[in-house]
């Protein structure tokens, strides 16, 4: 399934629920990226602050949701985002089974 754009109008929904909830979900993410719009560009800001210091490519993740109760005809819209922090070390394995090797010529004079 391909959500590309292309020069072609858009398709258009032709069952009315599926419209009228794709209607609804776009005016909900408006209205929830309207309410907390200063953190999300205080988020947005310290992604990026953040990826220029570590020399990472930063990315700034804003998730939606679209819940649907068939049985209470209830839909329920929502909006995650975060500044997801990640430090990492990486360094060899040591071998329990493999000796340690000398580390200079005069600890392997010396034994």
């Amino acid at each position: 399934m391909s959500t590309e754009n292309t020069t072609d109008a858009p398709k258009e929904i032709q069952n009315l629920k599926l419209s009228l909830i794709a209607q609804h979900a776009a005016r909900d993410l408006a209205q929830l990226i309207a309410e907390k719009e200063e953190e999300l560009l205080q988020a947005w800001h310290q992604v990026t602050e953040e990826g220029e210091l570590q020399e990472k490519k930063p990315i700034f993740r804003i998730g939606y949701t679209i819940s649907l109760d068939p049985d209470g005809n209830k839909m329920t819209t929502g909006l995650t985002f975060a500044v997801r922090r990640k430090l990492e070390i990486v360094r060899p394995m040591p071998d329990p089974e493999q000796p340690e090797l000398p580390l200079s010529e005069a600890e392997v004079h010396s034994e």
